[in-house]
């Protein structure tokens, strides 16, 4: 006979627990059943046609809110990318005393913004 114990045994102070034919399965606290839904629970209540309501209303409100911030971005940057260009026709190389590679550094994290943007 063996001396080896049943390895379905309790759970070691570790959260460890020992199973046949598993080497080890670790306790997982306040772990979520596969069947629940994660979503809160006003949430998970609602029909799909409430849910299509307030996902429209939060869209139309974070539309609200960023799109015009966004644009008002594209629109200082088109002009400060056109102001650029013109103060360079206008003589600031030679104002600033700057060489083309200069102005071509100074110029350079407009033209970075302007390509996140």
């Amino acid at each position: 006979m063996s001396d080896q114990k049943s390895s379905s045994g309790p759970t070691t102070p570790d959260k460890t627990v020992q199973k046949d034919g598993v080497d080890a399965v670790d306790l997982v606290e306040n772990a979520v059943p596969e069947n629940s839904s994660r979503a809160p629970t006003l949430i998970r209540n609602l029909t799909p046609e409430e849910r299509r309501k307030l996902e429209k209303s939060l869209m139309r409100k974070i539309d609200l809110r960023l799109l015009p911030m966004i644009i008002i971005m594209y629109i200082l940057n088109f002009l400060d990318r056109n102001n650029i260009a013109a103060a360079r026709l206008a003589g600031i190389e030679k104002d600033l005393k700057l060489t083309g590679s200069q102005f071509q550094v100074f110029s350079r994290p407009k033209k970075m913004t302007t390509q996140i943007c």
